[in-house]
């Protein structure tokens, strides 16, 4: 699995390919002929290093003098005057690692008869972008001044300039890290999960993270940035200090091997347990001494996730042997809550012109490269060089450059506090959903615990307008805390078809589980003794809800409350004798239409009292007729599709049973077939799911 290259950053028109081939040139020529350096606000530094620092070049007829389109750590804007004042051109001058650069970019272009309007130093060899903007005036005159915008491209990211242009593309190179400790598959590849933002959904499931390897692409012969890789492997728990900044591929495959981030190392009598989240994440560590005992010992790693308030992941250490380890150092996956980030898009002209929101944890960082296909379409570009956004903040900013025909007016206006209101959330953002929840029909609050063994989950009570019980249950996710609550009405009735949840009064959008147990109202009355069990505060935890009932109508000697009439069910005796009279009517339409139009044909030429008065009631009967039809057509249908849905739903509901029972077992395993097995099945459970509530809406609002 790849890693996506997003750093690197290639020549083409859009960055105008002959500038950056004139400025290479120059300041290359530059490093030769350089004898003494002139200091314009710069500390003295030598000939060779000043030689080697080569900044990226941008116009800046689309940009603000304090913008920094590339997003490098090093920026300012170089304007060029001439001697009558008027402006000639306009510049963004970047470095991502040197705030010292040197100057042959626009020495060479206009002539050694240039300096600095405020120091009037003459031929300046290198300036200090900390210390900017400058102004430079030249000797000679311009009639016009340059104009405060021009036309501009939108760049494609992988058409920016590289730290080095000379590669063959058709060389590719590929580097991997690996490690000798803990838990990976494939060998000894660093991997990690991220959920795939890929699919056009509004929801997001533990079946929707997907695997990567830890790795950097390229071209034999380029340099490339490791910054993001760093960030990475940082946030996955292990130490980077062999790891350089930025590397140039000299081979088509190497490995880089690196060690976990630990304080202390695991001895001979202690193991050492790492905890990872639903992410790969790193969340921390612990120790625990070698002992035979493995109950006792799988016993400590529960107690320390729970006191610590992590959910069990995945990676359940059921099996956990701690006197076998590869050196000693467990991996555990625990469950970790996750909030809502927001990420503004901000242009060359300081305007938001997209924003995205998603759910995160608090460990990692977010890859918003991921979202570049989905801009271009848009007319946006994200600037390179820029960190992964860190998890542990609700906004953050990323710049990009966009196209002049996108127009302020289609920008998203932030308010005080930078925040986005809901409206600004339309056609300029992307809303990355929230969870769905699987939801457990229980019958009392003894059964507070969590039936799917997921690793968020919490209990819900539904009460009618007298506070009597007309729901209880469990809702439970395994990645995320916070779920939606959109499409529990489906799943409540799955367990239970007592009551409509669109009568609730106060049921949030979202939910967070780490915040129940819940209680909600309904304006219904409760017509049913189906939850009476949960409402009786005496009842015993240990009895089962049949022996409650039987218990209380011999103590009564009461007669057991009489339902509600409701609609009976069909029959496929009344399918059949539909079905036949849907076949009379059928016929009997075909028949008088036949009539109809052969006595209007012989009426064309010449008409009788008598003719216009059979066409008339014959035009009559079919009227009635073909209403008959139309409504026995469609009682016809409904009822067909009736026991059509019932069949869905007793397939449907053991396949669900039965894939269920699969996925439990998986999720046990900690091989990358069982993953993969495990998304395969997740993918036809929620498809089959999907058919289940279709099918059951049906047949519940079936009259």
């Amino acid at each position: 699995m790849k890693e996506p290259n997003h750093n690197s950053l290639r020549t083409s028109k859009p960055w105008k390919k002959a500038l950056y081939a004139s400025i290479l040139f120059s300041a290359l020529f530059a490093v030769g002929q350089f004898v003494g350096l002139v200091n314009v606000h710069a500390d003295d530094v030598s000939n060779q290093q000043v030689g080697s620092n080569i900044p990226y070049v941008l116009e800046n007829s689309a940009y603000g003098d304090n913008s920094n389109p590339l997003g490098y750590a090093y920026h300012t804007s170089v304007t060029v005057k001439s001697n009558n004042g008027n402006i000639m051109a306009k510049y963004i001058v970047s470095s991502n690692n040197k705030n010292i650069v040197n100057t042959s970019y626009f020495i060479g272009k206009y002539g050694d008869n240039i300096q600095d309007e405020n120091d009037n130093v003459s031929n300046p060899n290198y300036i200090d972008l900390t210390k900017g903007p400058y102004t430079f005036m030249t000797n000679s005159s311009s009639s016009a001044s340059m104009p405060n915008n021009s036309s501009t491209t939108t760049p494609n990211y992988e058409d920016l300039p590289t730290m080095n242009d000379s590669f063959d593309k058709s060389q590719k190179a590929t580097i991997v890290f690996t490690t000798d400790y803990g838990f990976s598959f494939e060998g000894n590849k660093i991997w990690y999960d991220r959920i795939d933002r890929s699919k056009d959904e509004n929801v997001i499931n533990d079946y929707d993270t997907q695997g990567y390897n830890v790795e950097a692409q390229g071209y034999i012969g380029q340099t490339e940035s490791l910054r993001n890789v760093k960030i990475r492997l940082n946030d996955l728990g292990y130490d980077t200090s062999n790891v350089p900044d930025n590397i140039t591929f000299d081979k088509g495959y190497q490995e880089i091997k690196v060690v976990p981030y630990l304080k202390e190392f695991p001895s001979k009598t202690t193991s050492l347990i790492k905890l990872i989240n639903q992410f790969e994440n790193y969340v921390g560590t612990f120790t625990e001494p070698l002992e035979n005992n493995l109950d006792k010992r799988i016993n400590k790693v529960f107690e320390y996730i729970k006191e610590k308030g992590y959910g069990r992941g995945f990676n359940q250490p059921n099996n956990l042997d701690m006197t076998n380890g590869q050196n000693n150092i467990y991996t555990v996956e625990v469950a970790t809550p996750m909030h809502q980030l927001t990420i503004n898009y901000v242009d060359q002209h300081n305007n938001v012109v997209f924003s995205t929101k998603q759910f995160v944890d608090y460990y990692g960082h977010t890859d918003f490269y991921d979202d570049q296909t989905m801009l271009h379409n848009k007319g946006i570009a994200i600037n390179p060089g820029q960190s992964y956004v860190s998890n542990n903040q609700d906004t953050a900013t990323v710049y990009v450059t966009s196209s002049d025909t996108l127009q302020d007016s289609d920008s998203i206006d932030s308010n005080t506090e930078g925040e986005l209101s809901e409206d600004d959330f339309e056609g300029n953002s992307k809303d990355y959903g929230y969870a769905e929840p699987m939801v457990i029909t229980t019958r009392g609050p003894q059964f507070n615990s969590n039936p799917n063994q997921d690793a968020f989950y919490a209990p819900i009570k539904i009460l009618d307008k007298n506070g009597k019980t007309l729901y209880y249950g469990v809702v439970s996710n395994s990645v995320s805390n916070i779920v939606t609550t959109e499409n529990l009405n489906h799943d409540v009735a799955v367990g239970y078809r007592g009551f409509n949840m669109s009568h609730i009064t106060d049921m949030p959008k979202t939910l967070d589980l780490t915040k129940g147990p819940f209680v909600f109202h309904s304006t219904e009355v409760s017509k049913s003794s189906y939850f009476d069990y949960a409402d009786a505060p005496t009842a015993n935890p240990q009895q089962s809800p049949k022996k409650y009932n039987s218990q209380s109508k011999e103590k009564t000697g009461k007669k057991a409350k009489q339902f509600t009439k409701v609609h009976l069910k069909p029959t496929k005796s009344q399918l059949k004798a539909i079905a036949k009279s849907y076949k009379q009517s059928k016929n009997a339409v075909k028949a008088d239409t036949a009539k109809l139009k052969a006595l209007k044909k012989k009426m064309k030429k010449h008409s009788t009292k008598k003719q216009k008065a059979a066409y008339k009631k014959l035009q009559t009967k079919l009227s009635a007729e073909r209403k008959v039809f139309v409504s026995v057509k469609t009682k016809e249908g409904k009822l067909a599709k009736y026991f059509k849905s019932v069949a869905i739903i007793s397939r449907d509901n053991r396949k669900i049973k039965s894939l269920t029972a699969q996925m439990k077992k998986l999720k046990k395993k900690h091989s990358k077939a069982s993953k993969k097995k495990y998304v395969m099945d997740s993918k036809l459970l929620k498809k089959v799911k999907k058919s289940l509530k279709s099918a059951s809406k049906f047949v519940k609002n079936y009259h």
